[in-house]
């Protein structure tokens, strides 16, 4: 994880520059609206799909996407292009296009999200 982070760290640290307005060193549920809607070849995200994407990511539950949450999704959204693209060079189905990206992004982290942690439960 910690390889995979030191890799991405420079796009995670100008999407912070830009996208964390309120200075929390992480991403709240509107800047990662903003985020999502500038990601290559994205389109806005519905209230739903926001919802889904936001309480996948948010493991700690505190309502700020930290630094690891924000590689996961870096992570699982260009898996998701790099299948659109190559589905689209193979001629294969229209399953990955641009349109619904973002539903399958949504779709993925919460069908992978991590179960809460009962420690940080207790913790509230």
């Amino acid at each position: 994880m910690w390889f995979k982070y030191l890799a991405h760290k420079p796009f995670i640290e100008k999407s912070l520059d830009t996208f964390d307005v309120s200075h929390t060193d992480g991403l709240l549920r509107h800047e990662l609206f903003n985020f999502l809607n500038h990601l290559e070849g994205a389109r806005a995200p519905s209230k739903g799909e926001l919802d889904l994407i936001f309480s996948a990511l948010d493991t700690k539950r505190d309502g700020n996407i930290d630094r690891f949450d924000l590689l996961h999704l870096i992570n699982v959204w260009y898996t998701l292009i790099t299948v659109r693209d190559t589905s689209d060079q193979t001629g294969g189905s229209s399953e990955g296009s641009s349109e619904d990206l973002i539903t399958r992004l949504a779709d993925s982290l919460a069908s992978k999200a991590a179960p809460s942690n009962p420690c940080l439960d207790s913790q509230s």
